[in-house]
C-alpha cells in the first residue's frame, strides 16, 4: 500500500502492557484475515464482485454503489494482498477504500484491514528478552570427543542430537489468546531487535496458536530452494536471510521465502525436549529432526562416545541432501528439570553442546611469505600458495598469526600425512618446524569463509626457510621483536600497509559503498590487509564481515554484491589515479598527475632516479626525493596490485605550457554548482595551471562556494602574511573561463 493508505486506513494503535519482569511488550490486534473475512474473499470469487480493475474502477465511478458491494470488493482485494497477489494497483486500492470511507465511515469492513504496517516505527526497536537468549558452548577443534565425554561426566540420562540449522535466532511471544504479539532476533543475547512486521511474511510461522502465554524461539533461515535463485551472487543463505528480516518495508521480506524451525518453548511447563518438540508440531511449527542418546548407569563412556562419533559422521554425510544449511550439531539434555539443575555461565547453558562440521580443506604448496604492516606498526605474515577451491572460492593466501608461527608451525605426522583423509586440525602434541618455501599445507576456509593454514603435510625436497624480516617492509626502520611480534620501531612515520592505507585506495579509486566501518569490519576478520586483498574478496566474505561487525552497518542482502561489484568495477585505473592510491604523502594529486603526464609507464616511473623525477616536477627537488624513496619502498604493495589492476594507457588532460594560465595554481572547494570537481581540474589544467593539493603561500587561485570554508579562512590568513592568493567565487571563476575561451 502507499504511503497514504499506511497513515490512513492501515494505522494502528498499539496497546501496552507489562509484561514479565517489567518488559514492556506491544500487543497489535490480530493482522491475519478471519475465517469470516477469508470465508467472503472467497465468496467473493464470482463474477458479481469488482474482482478487476476495470470492475473496481466502474464500481467508484458508480454514483449509487451500494455499501455491500464496496464492502465485499474491499474484503476480497485485500485478502489478494495477505495473500501476495493483488490483482489491482495501490493507488486503485486506496480510491476503493477511500470510497468506501466515503459511503459508510463506521464500516465493520474497515477494521479488517489488518495488513502489518509497512515501515511501522517498530521496525529496528529494541526488545529486551525476560529469559536471555544464550549462545551455545563451542567445542574446542581437535578435541571435540575429548569434551564430549567431559561434558557426559556432568550428568546421567537420555540427550538428543539434532542439527544446528545456520539462521537466525528468533524469539516468538504469543499472548493469552494465543496471538503472535511481538518478534525479535537474539541481538546480544538480552536485547534483540524488533522484527514483528517481517515475521507475518514468513508463512510458516504461526500467527495463531492454540496456546496462551509462551514464547517460541527458533531459527529464521532460507531454504536451499529459495536460495537457488541467487547462486551467482555466491552470498550464503544465512546473510540472506538476516537481510530478509532487516527489510524496512516488510512486505518485501515475503520474496526471500524464508522458513522458520522452533526449538524452545518458554512459559510452559514441559518434562523433556521431546514432549515439547511434539507440542510445537502440534502448534503448527515445523521441529528439526532429532535422534535420542540413552545415557545410563548400564552404558560406559565409551559406548555413548562410539555412538555419537556414528551419529555426527552420519550427518555430516547427510548435509548435501538437506534443504537448510547446517554448520554443526547440538547435542542437549533432554530432562527438563536437568536442565535447569546444571544451570548457565555468562555465555552459554551447562546444558547443551555444540559440534561443529569439519572445514573443508586442500593440501596445496607454500611458494612465499609477505609481510604486511598492519595499523600500528606491527608486522603480519601472509602465506602465498598454489590457488585451491575451497568451499566453492579459489584460495591463494591466509594471513598467519604471527613470526612465532613462522619459526614453530605444526608438522603431521607422516602416518596420518599418508592416510587418505587428512586430519581437520593439527594436534597440540605434533612436532614444530620452521615454515619453508615448498612445504606442502593443508590449508582450509573455517566456517567456509576465513582462509586458514592449518599444518604442515611434508617439508619440501631442498627447505629453504621462510626469512624474518629485520627492516621494516614499509618504512625500512628498524623491526624490534617484542615476544610473538614484529614491530615497527618508527611507527609514526611508517605508511603502513594497514586500514588507514586501504581506506585511501578506496577514496581516491572512488569505491563505492566502503566507507570505515566496512573495511574495519573486513580488516578485523583478516580478509583485507592490503589494498591488493579487497579484488581477491568473495560477497560471501563480505556478507560475513558485515554481519559480525558493527550493528549500525546497513546488512541488507543485496550489500554483499553492491560492495563486490563496486570493487570489480574498479580494475582499470589511470595512471595518476594509481599513483595518487599508494598513499605517499609527498605524491597527492598534482604530483601524481605530473609523472602521469610523463607517457612513462609504472615499470619506468619505478626505474626512474631522483633527479629525473626532479625534472618531471620542475624543480622541487625536496619533493622528488621523498618519492623516489618511497616508490621503491611500495615495490612490493605495487606489484600485488598490479596482479589485478590494469593500468590505462590515457593520462591526464595534458598542460598546456603556453595557455593563458601558466604557471599559475588552482584549489578548488566546496561543491561546484556548474560542473563536477573533476571537470573544473581539467578545465584550469587545459589552460595551462596546475591544481595543488592544498592551501599554501605558492598557490594562485582558491574557487570555492562559499567563504566560510577552512580552506578559504587559511587563505585569507596567508594573504595577511603576504601571500598573494586571488580569492573568486564559483561565478567569478566560470566570468573568467569565458573571458579565456
Amino acid at each position: 500500500m502507499n504511503d497514504k493508505m499506511q497513515k490512513g486506513l492501515f494505522e494502528w494503535e498499539p496497546k501496552k502492557e507489562k509484561a514479565k519482569g517489567g518488559v514492556e511488550r506491544v500487543i497489535e490486534r490480530e493482522r491475519t484475515p478471519s475465517a469470516e473475512t477469508t470465508a467472503t474473499a472467497s465468496a467473493c470469487s464470482e463474477p458479481a464482485v469488482a474482482g478487476t480493475p476495470e470492475a473496481v474502477k466502474d464500481l467508484i465511478a458508480t454514483s449509487d454503489a451500494s455499501v455491500e458491494q464496496l464492502a465485499a470488493a474491499v474484503r476480497f482485494h485485500n485478502a489478494r494482498y495477505n495473500d501476495g497477489k493483488p490483482v489491482i494497483s495501490d493507488a486503485l486500492y486506496d480510491a476503493l477504500i477511500e470510497k468506501l470511507r466515503e459511503v459508510d465511515p463506521g464500516n465493520a469492513v474497515l477494521d479488517e484491514l489488518t495488513t502489518p504496517a509497512v515501515q511501522t516505527p517498530l521496525h529496528g526497536k529494541k526488545v529486551t528478552h525476560d529469559v536471555a537468549m544464550l549462545s551455545l558452548e563451542k567445542l574446542k577443534k581437535g578435541e571435540e570427543f575429548k569434551s564430549i565425554a567431559l561434558w557426559l561426566n556432568g550428568f546421567r540420562g537420555d540427550f538428543i542430537g539434532s542439527p544446528k540449522i545456520d539462521g537466525l535466532a528468533c524469539s516468538l511471544v504469543y499472548d493469552e489468546n494465543g496471538s503472535l504479539v511481538v518478534a525479535s532476533t537474539r541481538g546480544d543475547g538480552h536485547v534483540g531487535e524488533n522484527i514483528t512486521e517481517n515475521v507475518y511474511y514468513i508463512d510458516d510461522i504461526p500467527k495463531k496458536i492454540a496456546m496462551g502465554n509462551v514464547e517460541v524461539r527458533g531459527e529464521v533461515y532460507m531454504p536451499l530452494t529459495a536460495f537457488r535463485a541467487y547462486d551467482g551472487e555466491k552470498i550464503s543463505a544465512r546473510n540472506l536471510a538476516v537481510g530478509g528480516l532487516k527489510q524496512k518495508d516488510a512486505r518485501q521480506t515475503s520474496k526471500y521465502g524464508l522458513s522458520f524451525f522452533a526449538y524452545e518453548a518458554l512459559g510452559q511447563s514441559f518434562e523433556t525436549d521431546t514432549e515439547k518438540f511434539e507440542k510445537l508440531r502440534l502448534l503448527g511449527f515445523h521441529t528439526i529432526e532429532t535422534r535420542r542418546f540413552a545415557w545410563n548407569e548400564r552404558r560406559s563412556v565409551d559406548d555413548v562416545l562410539n555412538e555419537v562419533r556414528a551419529y555426527c559422521d552420519e550427518m555430516a554425510n547427510a548435509r548435501s541432501k538437506w534443504d537448510f544449511d547446517a554448520d554443526g550439531l547440538v547435542f542437549k539434555v533432554d530432562d527438563n528439570k536437568m536442565q535447569q539443575s546444571m544451570g548457565t555461565t555468562a555465555h552459554h547453558p551447562k546444558c547443551a553442546i555444540a559440534y561443529k562440521f569439519a572445514c573443508d580443506s586442500a593440501k596445496t604448496t607454500l611458494r612465499d611469505v609477505l609481510w604486511q604492516v598492519a595499523k600500528g606498526g606491527t608486522l603480519t605474515p601472509v602465506a602465498v600458495f598454489d590457488a585451491v577451491e575451497l568451499a566453492g572460492a579459489n584460495v591463494q593466501r591466509a594471513t598467519l598469526s604471527n613470526v612465532e608461527q613462522v619459526e614453530s608451525f605444526p608438522v603431521c605426522p607422516s602416518d596420518l600425512a599418508d592416510s587418505p583423509e587428512l586430519p581437520a586440525t593439527a594436534d597440540v602434541n605434533w612436532s614444530l618446524a620452521h615454515l619453508s618455501i615448498g612445504d606442502t599445507l593443508c590449508v582450509s576456509r573455517r566456517g567456509d569463509v576465513i582462509p586458514h593454514v592449518e599444518y604442515i603435510v611434508s617439508f619440501a625436497p631442498s627447505a629453504q626457510k621462510v626469512g624474518i624480516p629485520t627492516q621494516c617492509t614499509s618504512c625500512g626502520a628498524p623491526l624490534l621483536r617484542d615476544g610473538k611480534f614484529l614491530r615497527c620501531t618508527d611507527p609514526d612515520n611508517c605508511p603502513t600497509t594497514g586500514q588507514a592505507l586501504i581506506e585511501n585506495y578506496v577514496k581516491v579509486t572512488g569505491m563505492m559503498g566502503l566507507g570505515e566501518k566496512i573495511i574495519a569490519s573486513l580488516y578485523d576478520e583478516n580478509l583485507i590487509t592490503l589494498p591488493s586483498d579487497l579484488y581477491r574478496l568473495t560477497p560471501e566474505q563480505i556478507a560475513s564481515a558485515v554481519q559480525n561487525g558493527d550493528d549500525s552497518i546497513d546488512a541488507s542482502a543485496r550489500l554483499p554484491q553492491k560492495l563486490y561489484q563496486s570493487i570489480q568495477s574498479h580494475r582499470n585505473l589511470s595512471l595518476a589515479t594509481f599513483l595518487e592510491a599508494l598513499s605517499i604523502p609527498a605524491l597527492g594529486k598534482v604530483y601524481s598527475s605530473l609523472l602521469a603526464q610523463s607517457h612513462l609507464s609504472i615499470d619506468e616511473i619505478l626505474q626512474l632516479d631522483a633527479q629525473k623525477i626532479t625534472d618531471i616536477l620542475k624543480g622541487r627537488e625536496l619533493t622528488a626525493n621523498k618519492i623516489h624513496l618511497a616508490l621503491q619502498k611500495k615495490r612490493s604493495l605495487i606489484q600485488a596490485l598490479l596482479e589485478f589492476v590494469t593500468i590505462d594507457d590515457e593520462v591526464s588532460v595534458p598542460q598546456n605550457e603556453g595557455g593563458p594560465l601558466a604557471g599559475m595554481s588552482f584549489l578548488f572547494t566546496g561543491t561546484l554548482k556548474s560542473m563536477k570537481r573533476d571537470e573544473a581540474q581539467k578545465r584550469v589544467e587545459a589552460l595551462g595551471a596546475t591544481v595543488a593539493s592544498g592551501v599554501s603561500k605558492n598557490l594562485s587561485v582558491l574557487v570555492s562556494t562559499t567563504n566560510k570554508t577552512s580552506k578559504w579562512t587559511k587563505a585569507e590568513k596567508l594573504n595577511e602574511q603576504g601571500a598573494k592568493i586571488a580569492l573568486w567565487t564559483e561565478e567569478e571563476f566560470l566570468e573568467k573561463l569565458k573571458e579565456l575561451s
